[in-house]
């Protein structure tokens, strides 16, 4: 519905349609999108904003617009944008969760540098260009895949994010020449802090901590056997973030890497900076079937600084887990309850 007022006589003038005939003057005008109760949308590069959205062929033009019907839905519960074919990301706030799925896997979008703007999920994509994760929930499912030169920045791209990012991968996505980066752009200095957690995957790179970034809220990275094509850095040269929080990085299943712990050597948090990573060196695959069940625990942040529980460690008996000082083997810290 569209509405008119004239500034002067305050006289209104109401659309069904959107159009608007009004007499010669000065108005304010307001339009507001229909309430309805959709729960899924389709975007189609052939499709129409003066479409419903409601199939594949009657699909609308763009993710934003798609996000714009969405949010005057008064349906409950899950909701999902359908990629009939390639686009290019853009999108609107919203404060529901809203699935990106892509009709098969084989849809690119391109993420054209956008900050995400609310709590989003993806799956069956296609990746190419850069994503601003921004302060939001962010889950990436298993079904992705990145083109050449595709960037996941970790971070917010403006300064006037107050929320800290959330993001999980979870594994069996194909981003082999993806960079995965913990920074911020040109413009963002200030984090309110991140939870990260990896599980599985691959990547091209995956770096910490780069081009000074100010984390005011504790960090916390989790890796779970991740396939790396170049490498794992953090970065702790002149550029590097500022931590007033906790630091906290764990990486799991043969994910740890010397170039982490060296440079995390040289990074300081003002809550303490904790790194772990396990040094397991037989793959399971080479364990006795009935024994694997004692490996297949992973170390987990909590939101304690410096306290960390195993994950399946309470469905097992006897479960011991050790840590040695890294800068000093000699100290050496255990827990037998249940990790």
């Amino acid at each position: 519905m569209a509405v008119a007022t004239n500034t002067s006589t305050k006289e209104v003038y109401y659309s069904e349609n959107g159009l608007l005939e009004v007499p010669a003057g000065t108005y304010t005008v307001t339009y507001e999108i229909p309430r309805n109760n959709y729960t899924t949308v389709y975007v189609s590069s052939t499709g129409s904003n003066e479409n419903d959205g409601q199939t594949a062929q009657t699909a609308v033009a763009s993710i934003a617009y798609a996000q714009t019907l969405l949010n005057s839905s008064t349906a409950e519960g899950e909701k999902t944008i359908y990629l009939v074919d390639d686009t290019t990301f853009t999108n609107v706030e919203h404060t529901a969760v809203y699935n990106i799925k892509g009709c098969d896997a084989s849809v690119t979008l391109t993420l054209n540098g956008e900050a995400l703007l609310g709590p989003t999920n993806f799956d069956n994509i296609t990746f190419i260009d850069s994503l601003y994760t921004n302060g939001n929930k962010v889950n990436f499912g298993s079904n992705i895949t990145a083109l050449k030169y595709t960037y996941i920045y970790i971070s917010p791209k403006n300064d006037n994010v107050t929320t800290a990012d959330d993001v999980t991968f979870n594994g069996g996505f194909d981003m082999y020449r993806a960079m995965l980066r913990l920074q911020s752009s040109n413009t963002a200095k200030i984090s309110n802090g991140l939870n990260l957690t990896i599980n599985g995957g691959s990547f091209n790179q995956i770096f910490f901590g780069k081009q000074d970034v100010t984390y005011n809220g504790d960090v916390n990275i989790v890796v779970n056997k991740v396939t790396l094509n170049n490498k794992l850095g953090f970065d702790s040269d002149t550029n590097a973030s500022v931590f007033n929080g906790a630091l906290q990085v764990v990486l799991n299943d043969g994910s740890g890497n010397k170039r982490v712990s060296q440079a995390l050597k040289d990074v300081e948090a003002k809550n303490g900076t904790w790194f772990m990573y396990d040094d397991l060196k037989e793959s399971l695959s080479n364990v006795k079937t009935e024994f694997r069940k004692y490996l297949d625990c992973k170390l987990n942040t909590t939101a304690t600084a410096g306290t960390f529980k195993v994950e399946n460690g309470s469905e097992l008996e006897n479960v011991w887990a050790i840590a040695t000082n890294l800068y000093n083997p000699g100290v050496i810290y255990y827990s037998d309850d249940n990790g």
